[in-house]
């Protein structure tokens, strides 16, 4: 770039008789530092040129600093600042300290790699995904994806859970291997404990459940060395593509409903993407249509894809699995139940006998319940009907519970305001009654007068009969009226005796 005499004029005054910096010329006039040395060299300023180069605290300590970068190339500069502070380094900023380090510390020569190239059907690649912490029913839950990927034809399925647990592990496996419609001969895995025990080197001890596993699928298990993700990139990049392409904005109710959306997308989207080679005139779902007669078949006996545990049922008939309290009969308190847990359905064994099945909750510390499970201990215990009753109360209208809470700070009988409001619940219905406490609430008359006033005006202003048929006992639906001839009521009046 070259400048008019003006220019040059300008940039010898502020140096010399101003002493600017070559930096702060340079901002100045709006042109580049190199001009600026240029011009000074020209013009014979080297006392200017020399005093932008201040000497650096730190050069007297660059034979250290680079003896010990030496000898440990991955030493950190805010560890190499204190070691030159121990030794009489008087500079303050960290900063500054570590650009220096950076420059003079080892570069790393580029690593090259070979381009890989697989047989149809020959390779897949697993790993898992963390997609961060979401909110559930009584906290957070960390949401990891299943990836599953074909190298040859780079066909792709996920699925998400909520832990990542050998149980999901193996379920993710099945699930994929059904979804490709079989089963590759080789799967490269990372070294996580659900498939390998122990690696020292190339010595490799592959965790016994999957290799049973893997026995029943056929496939040959491959742990890819420590941290080297290159190995499996087929997966790495397919993990990149969802976070890029799936997930984000993505909207979702629930677990399964993510899963669905998932396996759609997997479907349509993810196989619509064009297949790299030979030119890009083929996508990724033809070359898997074509890959599919090189996949080994599935087993004939289906994956069981259940999962034992024990638990300790305390005095109460609950029994916890994975935060949650599932409801048991009675009979099992104190007694150690056996559970068989998949990824929609919790089945407690005693023994061999089945005592109690539940849908499985991802929620966190909540209670499930049956309610046959508590209809031979409200017979024994007053207490546990009134439990249960509760139960029930606070399953239908959630709000009900601050209500009952005020009942039980004045002193009031608990028992009988819950079987009141179960009475209203029956009459009005849930929104209803979860109106009028609302009401009450608000008006800080939280009594069963208010509540039952609140109702009634209500129930006016919505000109809807009340449901009267709630409040006949089941025991009277079924019986028949006699009716009765009217002349038996003349014989009586005509046997009254007229008044005086």
């Amino acid at each position: 770039m070259t400048v008019d005499r003006a220019v040059e004029a300008e940039i010898v005054r502020l140096s010399l008789n101003e002493h600017w910096p070559v930096g702060t010329i340079a901002s100045q006039l709006g042109i580049h530092r190199n001009v600026v040395e240029r011009v000074l060299t020209e013009q014979d300023c080297g006392e200017a040129l020399e005093r932008k180069k201040r000497p650096q605290l730190a050069a007297d300590f660059e034979d250290f600093l680079k003896e010990t970068l030496e000898k440990f190339p991955s030493i950190h500069g805010s560890r190499l600042f204190i070691m030159a502070q121990e030794r009489g380094y008087k500079g303050k900023s960290q900063g500054h300290f570590r650009r220096i380090v950076r420059g003079l510390r080892p570069r790393k020569p580029q690593e090259a790699f070979y381009r890989m190239k697989t047989l149809p059907g020959e390779q897949a690649q697993v790993d898992w995904a963390d997609f961060g912490e979401h909110t559930v029913v009584g906290g957070s839950r960390r949401l990891n994806a299943f990836v599953m990927t074909l190298s040859h034809s780079r066909a792709l399925f996920c699925q998400f859970f909520w832990s990542a647990t050998s149980k999901e592990f193996f379920h993710g496996f099945s699930s994929g291997f059904e979804y490709f419609c079989g089963v590759p001969r080789k799967v490269l895995i990372d070294n996580l404990k659900s498939g390998v025990s122990a690696r020292v080197g190339a010595n490799i001890q592959y965790n016994p459940l999957f290799l049973e596993f893997s026995k029943q699928f056929r496939f040959e298990p491959v742990a890819v060395n420590v941290r080297r993700g290159n190995e499996k990139g087929r997966v790495e990049r397919a993990i990149r593509y969802m976070r890029d392409n799936f997930f984000p904005g993505r909207i979702w109710q629930d677990i399964e409903d993510l899963n669905k959306q998932a396996l759609h997308w997997c479907g349509s989207v993810a196989q619509n993407r064009v297949w790299q080679r030979h030119g890009g005139s083929k996508t990724v779902g033809q070359v898997w249509e074509e890959e599919k007669a090189a996949l080994l078949p599935l087993p004939k006996e289906p994956y069981q894809g259940s999962f034992h545990e024990l638990v300790r049922v305390g005095k109460t008939p609950y029994a916890r699995f994975d935060t949650n309290d599932y409801s048991v009969p009675p009979d099992y308190v104190g007694q150690t139940l056996d559970v068989s847990a998949t990824s929609s359905t919790l089945t407690f064994f005693h023994g061999t006998e089945e005592v109690a099945r539940h849908k499985r909750s991802f929620d966190k510390h909540q209670t499930i319940e049956n309610p046959a499970h508590f209809v031979e201990l409200a017979k024994r215990k007053k207490a546990a009907k009134e439990h249960s009753g509760l139960n029930r109360l606070l399953g239908a209208c959630p709000t009900a519970q601050a209500f009952v809470q005020e009942v039980a700070y004045r002193g009031e009988n608990i028992g009988g305001t819950i079987s009141s409001l179960l009475h209203h619940l029956d009459i009005h219905g849930p929104q209803r009654l979860a109106q009028a406490l609302q009401e009450v609430s608000a008006s800080q008359t939280p009594h069963l007068r208010s509540l039952v006033f609140v109702l009634n005006r209500l129930e006016e202003a919505a000109c809807t009969p009340t449901r009267l048929a709630s409040l006949v006992p089941p025991s009277w639906e079924h019986d028949v009226v006699a009716q009765h001839n009217p002349a038996t009521y003349d014989a009586l009046i005509a046997e009254e005796v007229p008044l005086p």
